[in-house]
This record gives C-alpha cells, sequence and structure tokens, in this order.
C-alpha cells in the first residue's frame, strides 16, 4: 500500500503508539520496583512479594496434567485424583509431550515461548515492510518482552497457549480466504474449551455459511472422537465429565476462591470479588464461612449469554469484520464464569489486528479515526497486557484482574461504537463505496 499519509494522521497513529509504550513499560518498571521493594526490603510474604501466582504450586497446571496423562489407557483416566478439569479433547494436547519428551515442562516451556517469538517475528517482519518507523516495532517486541499474560501463562503452564495458536491460524486462513480451514482450525480450539466457537460467526458476513455449519458440525465430531479415544466407556467417561464439571462449579463458580479471584478477569469475578472486598471492609468474611454465589450463577447464566445474543444481533452483525473479531475476542473474555489472566494472550490477537488497521488505513488516511478514540483503545490494550498484580489489599486478594475487565470493558464499548472496515478483512471498499465518512463517536 504506498503511504498517502498526511501530518495530521501520522501524528495521531504516532501518539496512540507511543501511549501504548509508556504506559505498559511504566506499569512493568513500577510493578517490579513494588514487588521487589516488598520482597527483599520489607520482607513481605506473598502474595505481596511476587507478581505471578503462588510459587509453590508453579507449573502445575502442567505437571498435575501430565502426571495423569502417563496413564492414559488405563481406566478412570478423567476421574482419579480429584477429577481432570479439562474438556476430553485437550487430552491429545498433553499426549505428545508426554509420551515424547522425558521431561514434558520443558518440552511445553519450549513450545511456548517458540509459539510467541517465531509469532512475534513473523508480525514484526511484516510490519517492518509496511513502514520503517521505530516505535511499531517497539511496541511490538515490548508486547512480548512486558506483555504479563504471556509470563502467567508459562508460571501456571497452562494449555492456553495451544487454543491461542489455533485461533491464530485460523484467523490468519479466514483472512487469506480458506474458511472451511479457518472453520476447521476453530473448531478444534472449541473442542478444547468452548469459547472459541464464537468466531466461526466471522465467516456469517461473507456468506460462508457452509463452511461455518462444517465448523458448528465438527466442535461436536472432535468432543466425541476425543471421548471415544479415551475409552474404555463411553457412557462412563462422559459420566465422570459430568462429575469433574460439577466439582469445577462448585469449587470455582459457587465459592470464592480468593487467591485466584484477583486474576480473573470475568465480569462475574468482578462480582464476586467486589462482594468479597466489601466483606472484608466490614469483617464480615470468614474463611470457614465463605460467601457461595450459586442464585448469582444461576442469573448470570442467563444474562451473560442474551446479552452476546444481543449485541451480536442489534449491532455487531451490521459491523466491519475488525469490529466483530476485536469484540467477539473480548466477549469470550468477558462474559465465562471464569477468566484467568493467562487468557488475555487474546488480547495479543486484536491489539495486533489494530495496530495494523492504524499503520494501514488510518495512517493512509482511508478510514478516518479520532486521536482520543486511538488512543483510549491503546490505553486499555496497554492496561490490559501490563502486569498490575502488584494491587493488592487483603492478604490473599487483590484487584488486578477487576481493573483489567474495566479496561476490557471500556475496549469494548469503544469498538461497538466505532466501526473500522479494514483492509485486513477486505471489507474496506464495499464500506467506502457506500458512505464516504466512518462516525466516530467521541
Amino acid at each position: 500500500m504506498a503511504d498517502e499519509s498526511t501530518p495530521q494522521t501520522r501524528s495521531m497513529v504516532t501518539r496512540a503508539i507511543l501511549l501504548y509504550i509508556l504506559v505498559l513499560s511504566g506499569l512493568f518498571f513500577f510493578a517490579y520496583i513494588t514487588v521487589s521493594v516488598r520482597a527483599y526490603v520489607l520482607h513481605r510474604p506473598y502474595p505481596y512479594n511476587t507478581l505471578l501466582y503462588d510459587p509453590t504450586v508453579r507449573f502445575t497446571d502442567w505437571t498435575d496434567c501430565a502426571k495423569r496423562i502417563q496413564h492414559f489407557g488405563e481406566p478412570n483416566l478423567l476421574g482419579a485424583n480429584g477429577g481432570y478439569g479439562y474438556p476430553a479433547a485437550t487430552v491429545y494436547l498433553f499426549l505428545p509431550f508426554v509420551k515424547f519428551f522425558h521431561n514434558s515442562l520443558h518440552a511445553y516451556l519450549f513450545a511456548a515461548l517458540a509459539t510467541f517469538i517465531l509469532s512475534t517475528l513473523f508480525f514484526s517482519v511484516r510490519v517492518r515492510r509496511l513502514t520503517k518507523d521505530k516505535l511499531p516495532q517497539i511496541a511490538i517486541w515490548l508486547t512480548l518482552i512486558m506483555g504479563y499474560p504471556l509470563l502467567f501463562l508459562l508460571d501456571r503452564g497452562n494449555i492456553e497457549v495451544f487454543l491461542w495458536l489455533f485461533v491464530l491460524l485460523g484467523v490468519l486462513a479466514f483472512i487469506r480466504n480458506r474458511p472451511y480451514t479457518a472453520a476447521m482450525l476453530f473448531a478444534i480450539a472449541a473442542s478444547m474449551k468452548i469459547y472459541p466457537v464464537l468466531f466461526l460467526l466471522l465467516l456469517l458476513p461473507k456468506r460462508q455459511y457452509k463452511a461455518a455449519a462444517f465448523g458448528a458440525v465438527a466442535v461436536g465430531v472432535l468432543s466425541f472422537l476425543a471421548i471415544l479415544g479415551i475409552g474404555p466407556d463411553v457412557r462412563d467417561t462422559m459420566q465422570t465429565m459430568s462429575n469433574n464439571a460439577a466439582a469445577i462449579k462448585e469449587v470455582y463458580f459457587v465459592r470464592l476462591n480468593a487467591p485466584s479471584v484477583r486474576f480473573d478477569h470475568s465480569v462475574f469475578g468482578g462480582m464476586k470479588q467486589a462482594i468479597h472486598l466489601y466483606l472484608h471492609s466490614r469483617h464480615l468474611d470468614s474463611a470457614a464461612n465463605p460467601p457461595r454465589f450459586e442464585r448469582e450463577m444461576h442469573i448470570y447464566g442467563i444474562l451473560a449469554p442474551l446479552f452476546f445474543v444481543l449485541l451480536y444481533l442489534g449491532r455487531l452483525r451490521r459491523m466491519p469484520i475488525l469490529n466483530q473479531f476485536m469484540a467477539i475476542t473480548l466477549c469470550c473474555l468477558l462474559l465465562p464464569y471464569l477468566s484467568g489472566e493467562y487468557t488475555l494472550v487474546h488480547v495479543y490477537l486484536i491489539w495486533a489486528a489494530f495496530l495494523w488497521f492504524l499503520l494501514t488505513d488510518v495512517r493512509s488516511g482511508l478510514v478516518p479515526l479520532s486521536g482520543r478514540r486511538a488512543s483510549l483503545m491503546m490505553l486499555c490494550f496497554a492496561l490490559t497486557i501490563a502486569p498490575l498484580s502488584f494491587m493488592v489489599i487483603a492478604r490473599s486478594s487483590g484487584i488486578s484482574g477487576q481493573v483489567k475487565c474495566v479496561a476490557l470493558i471500556a475496549l469494548l464499548g469503544a469498538i461497538v461504537a466505532t466501526p473500522m472496515p479494514s483492509s485486513l478483512f477486505g471489507d474496506l471498499p464495499k464500506i467506502l463505496s457506500s458512505t464516504s465518512t466512518i462516525p466516530d463517536r467521541a
């Protein structure tokens, strides 16, 4: 694309990127200085002396599951030792690492780091071909180096990296007009955690209905084949999975899990944390009798899907695909009952898409976007990606997840209010031919 930028659009894009860099790097250094002083000067215990989760259980999202997968093929694989908390298809993510590597954790860490480093390198090279400016490159590599969601993912040893990869490849296939490949990749991710099924909605604006239906069917088929492969009895395996889901619901949804809720950026988690902090401020909380949220969970289970349906039918389906991609991603992060810090690696994808949009369509003047709106969105991205877990209030709690929840909601509001037709998703010419201005209600 020829650079037809004006001084005004160049300056606006530069300011937005610079704001992102300053906020991300400033919060990064402030966070590490804060926990270092607490740890080495004040000698405070966990959670004051680290930005991460409890160091006594480091990597256990991986190691606990890997020990179980060593017994693949044996009866009650999913039910032994407290139950397996993931869908059956995720077993096959662990299996190659457990079977082919002596130390599966080291192999996982290498694979996870390589995935993000190579993806960042690929994006950096593409942006370098687009512009010789240094600021975008600084922003890209600082996101990898200072981004807290990736650090937290590695610290927990979580499998979200593989879902992130499937979603990334699915989006790239969609951009390259390979709808069935995209649908299959989204289906693989959705068979492991259900929320990526929403990305099949991206196929609808291009009337790729058969591919979307293929993806929806593939989710069910892959899930059933995963259960069938675990064996030995499908009915018993499904009953075990149902029991495991009930246990997860009781421990993480109905009860208040104070050590982990501060890393939860879901709307439901924010509500639970607000109640918890209110009770704590009035000395009404008790470790022996923590609050329960069973009724609230049932109400939320109705309101959250209803909100998404109304948002999609009332607004999103008529918006450019970039808006749909970003908004669907944010809904996947905000609307579940529980959304851990590591899931925010998906924000990297929509941040990259937005940065590309700024450097191409906005900077060239093809799509008008106010500097205030661009800066607001970049500020929200920085707050979401930066380490905020130094914000500890009670001994086992804090508000980092809830601050990020507010940033995500603000970002979603900006996306819903601002149509962003893009050359990236191929809907720019059609929209610009029907309207000469893009509304930007500040």
